[in-house]
Order: C-alpha cells, then sequence, then structure tokens
C-alpha cells in the first residue's frame, strides 16, 4: 500500500527529489498524527509513472489549503522459497529477512496483544525523539570576558532582565512540574526561581547564571557551574563594552555551542540585539 505523507505537525513541509529515498521518522508521524486534528482529510494521488505525492489539508487555520510533495515509490521483489498462494501473502518471516538479513528471526517472540505492549513499543520509537532541552545563559558586564567573572555576577543589570523577559518566562521552582533540566523543584537548593518556554511541541528551560545559587568568596561559583558547564548550548549576553569573547575562556568538556548576543541600546525604544 502506497504511504501517505501529510504535513508535519509542527507545520514544516519537505522537498525531496524524485530520486530520493523516502526517509519518515517513524515516531513524528504515528504519534501525533495531523488526522488527530478535527476536520482534517488528506488525500494521495498518484500518476501513471507512479511519481507523485499529492495531499491535500483543510479544515484548521495553520494548514497550507494545498501542499504537493514530489517523489516515487519504489518496488522490489522479495525472493521466497515458501508457498504462500494463499491470500495471506508473503509470510511475515521471509520479509524480515529480506529486509533485515542481519536480524536473527529465531530471537523474535510473539508480543501479546495488549495496551501495556503497545505502550512499551511507543515509548521505544520515541527514543530517537528529543523534545526537552536546557540552555545556559551567561552574564557578562563591561569590561568582562572570563568565564570566572561572568560566574561571579551575583545579579542581572537591568539589560540583562530585559533579555531574558524575551526568552521566556520566570517560573517558580518549587511545584514546578513541567521539564525542569536537572533543577530542584521540591528544597530550592538551585534558586528559587528559573526561565522556561515552549515552541511548539518543544520545552525549553534556561540555566540562568543570575538565577543559580551564589556562593560569596568562590571564584569558582560550582553552584552555578554544575549546571551550565554542563549544558551544550550557551548563551553569552554582553552588555555595551563587554570584551570580545573567546570559547577558550571556558573550561568544560560540554559546552560546545556558544551563541554571543550584545544589546545595543538597552532599556531605550531602540533596544536592539
Amino acid at each position: 500500500m502506497p504511504l501517505l505523507l501529510v504535513p508535519w505537525p509542527d507545520g514544516r513541509t519537505e522537498r525531496f527529489s524524485s530520486a530520493q529515498r523516502w526517509a519518515v521518522p517513524g515516531a513524528k508521524c504515528s504519534h501525533k498524527p495531523p488526522v488527530s486534528r478535527a476536520g482534517f482529510w488528506s488525500t494521495l494521488a498518484l500518476d501513471s509513472s507512479r511519481e507523485c505525492f499529492r495531499t491535500v489539508s483543510v479544515g484548521y487555520k495553520d494548514a497550507a489549503p494545498l501542499i504537493t510533495l514530489r517523489g516515487s515509490i519504489l518496488e522490489d521483489a522479495t525472493p521466497t522459497a515458501t508457498k504462500h498462494g494463499t491470500g495471506r501473502g508473503l509470510p511475515l518471516k521471509d520479509a524480515l529477512e529480506y529486509v533485515i538479513p542481519e536480524l536473527n528471526i529465531h530471537c523474535l517472540r510473539l508480543a501479546l496483544n495488549t495496551p501495556k505492549v503497545t505502550e512499551q513499543l511507543l515509548k521505544l520509537d520515541e527514543q530517537g525523539l528529543c523534545r526537552k532541552h536546557k540552555v545556559g545563559i551567561l552574564y557578562c558586564k563591561a569590561g568582562q570576558s572570563s568565564e570566572e567573572e561572568m560566574y561571579n555576577n551575583e545579579e542581572a543589570g537591568p539589560a540583562f532582565e530585559e533579555f531574558l523577559d524575551l526568552l521566556g518566562e520566570k517560573v517558580c521552582l518549587k511545584g514546578f512540574t513541567k521539564y525542569a533540566a536537572q533543577l530542584d523543584v521540591k528544597t530550592d537548593s538551585t534558586g528559587t526561581h528559573s526561565l522556561y518556554t515552549t515552541y511548539q511541541d518543544y520545552e525549553v528551560m534556561f540555566h540562568v547564571s543570575t538565577l543559580l545559587p551564589y556562593t560569596p568568596n568562590n571564584r569558582q561559583q560550582l553552584l552555578r557551574k554544575r549546571h551550565i558547564g554542563n549544558d551544550i548550548v550557551t548563551i553569552i549576553f554582553q552588555e555595551p563594552g563587554a570584551l570580545p569573547f573567546t570559547p577558550k575562556n571556558i573550561r568544560s568538556h560540554f559546552q560546545h555551542v556558544f551563541i554571543i548576543v550584545r544589546v545595543h541600546n538597552p532599556c531605550t525604544e531602540n533596544v536592539c540585539y
């Protein structure tokens, strides 16, 4: 049966060349199908050369009225010595051995048709998806450039507060039930508040240096670095007059991506970054 491709749940569409094999992430297609939306319907048009997919989506305002995807249906003949002239078609064992020859068929066991098995299969399929992300934010004042200086800025300035308001919502950690990115939501040991936001189906928790606990007379500020130093992505917010940043100033094996944000005309109508 031909595969029907519909728009992604997050509104994106993909373009493929006619010779390109379709690579469809099963977890994205099956776990949150667009057809679950009220009023959505989709059709497939296939020309005589078996090369054209077309989907028409209507019924909700976020969908484009017409989306056309072009690709091809790849066909192959599966050799088998098994007699399968019945209505059941090709035995599953023969199909698996042909498609995945490295698979040991004898290790497979027939699963029970129970809700628990279905739930476990969905969890297995979702292992390749990541919808929760954590991002570190360091505050760099005028004249600063080193990691130690940024970690030791005890409180946020007005320009930094203005920037944080653009990124997300300041939430109380105690009792927080959504994605907390290893922050303490019971005893306030990692601070009382943090910065949180959502984008489409993704959750983002920011580890903000000035919202994490500050330790007087401790230049390393390990309580702060324990979180930000383990984030792959780090935002460096620079006030006017901050010195140029270089990743060489960061001592971490986990921080790989640095986004430098420099503010101009902070706290004015002409503020820009």
